[in-house]
């Protein structure tokens, strides 16, 4: 098992991820998760199977101010930003053994 960024072809299993762990009225559409990706995809990672199946995801990107942005909305980042928001971190519903270790040591 190992974290490392997003490729765009871990995307579906992204969306099925969400779809699993969030009730339906909490999913984002796919160019909303992806526009935090695409504003930061240095800090955007999955965690990975050793057959580099997706097993969770994180998505973090640059934020400012003391509101959170808006959920359903695509981030559009502005070069002032200087803070890194937490937006999301889901994993799938397999057992979750040493996934904690792993996230917290990244």
């Amino acid at each position: 098992m190992s974290i490392r960024m997003i490729k765009e072809t871990d995307w579906d299993a992204i969306m099925q991820i969400q779809s699993d762990a969030y009730a339906s009225h909490l999913h984002e559409d796919l160019t909303v998760l992806q526009s935090k990706w695409i504003a930061s995809p240095t800090s955007c990672f999955v965690f990975t199977h050793a057959d580099d199946s997706v097993l969770g995801y994180l998505l973090a990107h640059p934020w400012l101010g003391n509101q959170a942005p808006k959920l359903g909305k695509a981030v559009v980042v502005d070069t002032d930003y200087n803070e890194v928001y937490l937006h999301d971190l889901a994993l799938a519903a397999l057992s979750i053994s040493g996934m904690s270790k792993l996230w917290s040591r990244r």
